[in-house]
């Protein structure tokens, strides 16, 4: 009777053992996916600071871009009126 209760108390330890493993295993997983994680969260966000810099910088220039094609426009009126003027 005792090689039975030995052997089973044996196999209870084994089986603790090898659960305990597992979860050390589970822990640092869960650890590297969290470390992971919050990399390319950091990562996302300065991607977002930085398209929306871009945006600033791109409503900007098209800013820039419409006073020019303005004072072209108006330009072009100009000295069509002062080639007008000249003829008559």
């Amino acid at each position: 009777m005792f090689w039975f209760f030995r052997k089973s108390r044996d196999q209870w330890k084994d089986k603790c053992k090898d659960l305990k493993t597992l979860l050390k295993k589970f822990k640092n997983r869960v650890a590297d996916l969290t470390k992971s994680r919050d990399k390319w969260k950091l990562k996302a966000e300065q991607s977002d600071i930085r398209i929306a810099e871009l945006n600033s910088q791109l409503d900007s220039i098209r800013e820039e871009n419409a006073a020019f094609r303005e004072e072209i426009t108006t330009q072009k009126k100009r000295s069509k009126l002062a080639r007008i003027a000249v003829r008559s």
